[in-house]
């Protein structure tokens, strides 16, 4: 009889003068605001945040956008770098990213936000360290320091700049072609919605930024982890720019199936570029 136990246990306590007997009096306030929560834990005070760039290339791309964070977390483990967690129930790490890369795609500029106790002393040794303890396909390439007011990345992001190879047997001219490409004023593709359960229409072509033909300059360490799962010893093919809102855009596989419908026969592309608003330093 647990109830019993409980009454039992409280009486003898009264008897010992551990405990009062007091009236309940309701407290003036019963909630409290988020933001008066965030201000008791100072999650709006301590620590500073570095902005980072990297390249996520190679089988890695796989590894899912949310998987991310906990490789991220496991690299700063390994290489003895604390960084500040969340407080509350589900505790996790300050790391954020820019909007998601499509799975399977190499980028050699990706962006994330990490939250640390105190500024770096040495921030290229700090990366060398990060870069040590990394995984293969993770590549630390920069690092800023931003002030609090900084937009996130996810905001801050305005375009995406896509390299598709063109395959070296191709028999067309790609030139020509793309321009017939950007001479339409509407170019629809079909996606299926989950949530609306039936395929809707998409005009990407006010998405569509510049467009042309160029090489891919990479050194044969970055050719040969994105080699594994998309060809790109090629040096031709084609740049795309995309233009984002708000962190939405065109997804690569479909410019890569516009691109075929043109019958410009590319491969898996490759994201070379996210621009980003200038990073305000601290």
């Amino acid at each position: 009889d647990l109830k019993g136990m409980v009454d039992e246990r409280k009486e003898f306590m009264v008897q010992m003068g551990a405990i009062k007997e007091e009236e309940y009096v309701e407290p003036e306030k019963l909630k409290r605001t988020i933001k008066e929560m965030r201000t008791q834990r100072s999650q709006d005070e301590y620590g500073v945040i570095y902005r980072l760039s990297f390249s996520k290339i190679g089988p890695l791309t796989f590894i899912s956008h949310l998987d991310m964070q906990k490789v991220i977390a496991r690299v700063f483990k390994r290489a003895q770098i604390e960084v500040l967690h969340s407080e509350g129930y589900n505790i996790r790490p300050l790391i954020s990213f820019g909007p998601a890369l499509t799975l399977g795609v190499s980028s050699l500029s990706e962006f994330m936000d990490v939250r640390v106790p105190h500024e770096w002393d040495d921030v290229e040794a700090t990366l060398a360290k990060l870069q040590e303890h990394s995984e293969t396909g993770i590549i630390f390439t920069k690092c800023e320091l931003i002030s609090k007011k900084t937009p996130s990345i996810q905001h801050a992001a305005s375009h995406f700049k896509y390299f598709f190879p063109v395959a070296d047997d191709a028999d067309v001219n790609v030139e020509e072609a793309l321009n017939k490409l950007l001479a339409q004023k509407n170019i629809e593709i079909e996606n299926f919605n989950r949530k609306k359960r039936r395929y809707i229409k998409k005009d990407i072509r006010p998405m569509i930024g510049e467009v042309r033909v160029t090489s891919l300059e990479l050194d044969e360490k970055l050719s040969s982890i994105i080699n594994e799962v998309s060809p790109c010893k090629t040096k031709r093919g084609v740049e795309v720019t995309t233009i984002l809102d708000q962190g939405s855009g065109i997804k690569p596989f479909d410019l890569m199936n516009t691109l075929r419908d043109f019958e410009i026969p590319v491969e898996k592309p490759i994201k070379t570029h996210t621009v980003i608003a200038h990073i305000d330093k601290k």
